[in-house]
């Protein structure tokens, strides 16, 4: 097991409206590896064109978000055909709404491998936050990728998961991701390029509402 981040404590993550790319110090030499992260989003209003991915990429250089992405795949939590991240203030106030799809790009070439409008509930409480954990698998005896997804599938309460709990899902080690009974999204993507994927990528699509983040970690398994 490699950690290659964590943001922990009091020193939070805020991101406005950008795409921040980490690399790996382990780069391309891997087959599973599992992304999680405690967060919030600062909002007092329903957010009516949410962007929300997490990826992982080639490089560091040209992400998601530019025309010159050598490669990235990844899940992006959007509004859909959904009213974009719903705003609850029945306190520990939350929001729901968010749709979601896989993609897979290549230069300005966006690809939706799949897609989803289920309901997400996620923390808008600066005392509690969301828990979400992501694990890319590499599968190269038939060519694919899988992205398998678990996160709170309900309004947080007041005793939603705590830092040491989420450490514990993060050592889980298992292929695919199976940990409890909360929910999970696996999507196997045909994939044949060259596995170039060394570096993660996280976007937010919004200065006025930002994402912060208390806890974020990497891990390697294989």
């Amino acid at each position: 097991m490699a950690t290659i981040a964590l943001v922990s404590g009091d020193k939070r993550l805020r991101i406005g409206n950008d795409e921040i790319l980490w690399q790996f110090g382990f780069g391309t030499n891997w087959q599973q590896i599992r992304v999680g992260m405690l967060y919030l989003v600062n909002m007092s209003a329903t957010i009516a064109s949410p962007l929300f991915q997490v990826g992982v990429n080639a490089g560091t250089a040209f992400g998601f978000r530019s025309n010159s992405c050598i490669e990235y795949m990844g899940a992006k939590f959007t509004n859909g055909s959904l009213s974009g991240f719903t705003y609850t203030a029945t306190a520990p106030t939350y929001f729901t709404g968010a749709a979601y799809s896989m993609h897979y790009k290549v230069g300005s070439t966006d690809t939706i491998t799949s897609s989803n409008a289920a309901n997400y509930a996620g923390s808008a409480n600066p005392a509690i936050r969301t828990y979400i954990y992501f694990d890319f698998i590499k599968r190269t005896a038939n060519g694919q990728m899988s992205v398998s997804i678990a996160g709170a599938a309900a309004p947080p309460t007041s005793t939603d998961i705590t830092s040491d709990l989420f450490y514990r899902y993060m050592e889980y080690d298992y292929l695919p991701w199976s940990p409890l009974s909360f929910g999970t999204n696996l999507v196997a993507v045909a994939y044949n390029g060259p596995y170039s994927f060394d570096s993660l990528s996280l976007i937010w699509g919004d200065n006025t509402n930002t994402l912060e983040i208390s806890e974020l970690m990497v891990n390697r398994y294989a």
